[in-house]
C-alpha cells in the first residue's frame, strides 16, 4: 500500500524539512496559473493523487519526500553549510565564496556566514567588493 500525506500532514512535512510551515491554503493554490514562481515553497510540488476529491485530497508520500530532498531550498541550505564547513575547516575564503555564489547564494547571506564563523564584522559590500571579482594575480 502507498504511504499518503494529507494537506495538513504536508504541513508538517514541509515544516519539518523546510523550516516554514506553510498555510493549506497555499498549498491547495500551488501552481495555479498567473502566480509567480520563484520563490514560491510549491514549486514543483507533486499533484495530489485524487485532486477532484477537495474533502480528503491525498499525496503520495514518497513522491512528496522526494520532492522536499530537491526542493531549492535544501539545495540553499545545503549550499549554506557548505560555506560554513568550509570556512570552519580553515578553507580558502575565495574558493567558499565562489561555491556559494555559484549555488546562488546572495552576498548578504554569504556575508553573515562568513562574520558568524570568522568571527568577522564586515558588510556585504565589503565581501562582494572583495571576492566579486576574479583574483588579482597578485592576491
Amino acid at each position: 500500500m502507498t504511504r499518503t500525506y494529507t494537506y495538513p500532514d504536508l504541513v508538517e512535512r514541509i515544516a519539518e524539512v523546510l523550516g516554514e510551515r506553510p498555510s493549506v491554503n497555499s498549498l491547495q493554490r500551488g501552481d495555479a496559473p498567473g502566480r509567480p514562481v520563484r520563490g514560491r515553497i510549491t514549486v514543483g510540488m507533486p499533484k495530489p493523487l485524487n485532486p477532484d476529491d477537495k474533502a480528503g485530497v491525498i499525496f503520495d508520500a514518497d513522491a512528496i519526500d522526494t520532492w522536499l530532498d530537491q526542493h531549492p531550498r535544501r539545495a540553499r541550505q545545503r549550499a549554506e553549510k557548505a560555506l560554513a564547513d568550509h570556512l570552519g575547516w580553515g578553507g580558502s575564503r575565495r574558493e567558499g565564496v565562489d561555491q556559494a555564489r555559484a549555488a546562488g547564494i546572495p552576498w548578504r547571506r554569504i556575508t553573515e556566514i562568513i562574520n558568524e564563523v570568522q568571527g568577522v564584522g564586515w558588510t556585504h559590500q565589503n565581501v562582494a567588493k572583495r571576492y566579486g571579482r576574479p583574483p588579482s594575480p597578485t592576491s
